[in-house]
Formats: C-alpha cells, structure tokens, sequence
C-alpha cells in the first residue's frame, strides 16, 4: 500500500499568474531612472518616442559637455517619450523652432547652476520658411533658386504643405535643409 500512496502523489510547482498590461504598465512608471543632474545645459522632454536620435542629429554633439539620451521611457502625458540632456549647451529660437517639428508638444528646460530657470513648451509656427525641402521633386523650390515655405496644417499629427506647389508633407517626409 505504501507503493500505491506513493504513486497517488502528486507534485505542484506555483505559477504565478500573469500580470496584466495595466499592472505591467505601474511597474513601469515605478521604476526610478536615474541621471545625474545638469549644472548648466538643456533638457528636452517629452519627445515622441524615437526621434531623439533625430533631434541631436538635428542640433549637433555639442563639443565641450555631456549628452545623455532617454529611448522609450514611460510617460504621463503619453504611453512613452524620449528625452535629450545637452550640457552646456543653449537652444536658439530657430533650433527650437525645428525641433517642434519633430515633437509639437515638447518642452524645453533651461537649466542653470543645477536649477530650472525657464521651461517653455514647443509651438509649432503657422509657417515655416527655409527649413524644410519639399519632397515633390517638380517643385519650383527644387529647381529655381526660391526659398521653401510650407504652411502648418496640423500639429498632431504633424502635416505641412507647400505653399508653391500645395504638396502635403507628412511628418515622415519632413527634410531639414542643411544649415539651417
């Protein structure tokens, strides 16, 4: 009889349950990231996710300070965000201006002696001159010597059009001038 109880036993193991995509999603804004401050410089927050890259290749390394990105983090305001601190380093009205572009509702943060001295959320202006190259090839813009201009149409999603040719340009085709 001993064999038969022996045989008759069973072995449980606990699983734990899967969590679910809202206790996944706590977890995640409970996480810390941690980043050491600036003392001066510039911090721009709440980037669409994945354009980050884009804006430093936008805006340059800046040759004398440290740049740290953030890909993907988890995001109040949206599901995820990028962010890009840039010590020092100033962003003139022009960078911000393009920047825009690539996330319509970033902010920007001046920071000075390790203190937040101006935040400033990004608008998109109603146009845009000399900034962004047309993608219709047939374009005057693109075969005469004649400034782009493009009119705003909407910021979310970001849609541009060509005041020459009436071309819309999405946000994926949007093309910085070079020296700009």
């Amino acid at each position: 009889m001993s064999g038969a109880k022996k045989a008759g036993k069973v072995k449980t193991a606990s699983v734990k349950a899967p969590k679910s995509k809202a206790a996944e999603a706590k977890s995640a804004r409970e996480q810390s990231y941690r980043v050491a401050k600036l003392r001066t410089g510039t911090v721009i927050d709440h980037l669409p996710a994945g354009s980050a890259l884009r804006c430093l290749a936008l805006l340059g390394i800046p040759s004398d300070g440290i740049v740290t990105i953030g890909l993907n983090l988890p995001s109040k305001r949206s599901r995820r965000k990028d962010i890009l601190k840039m010590e020092n380093r100033e962003l003139t009205p022009a960078e911000m201006a393009r920047i825009a572009l690539l996330g319509p509702k970033a902010t920007v943060c001046f920071i000075e002696e390790f203190e937040l001295v101006r935040k400033l959320r990004l608008e998109l202006p109603t146009v845009i001159d000399s900034v962004v190259k047309c993608p219709n090839p047939s374009c005057i813009t693109n075969n005469d010597p004649v400034a782009p201009r493009a009119r705003v149409e909407s910021s979310d999603p970001v849609r541009l059009r060509c005041h020459y040719c009436e071309r819309r340009i999405r946000s994926d085709e949007v093309e910085f001038l070079h020296g700009t």
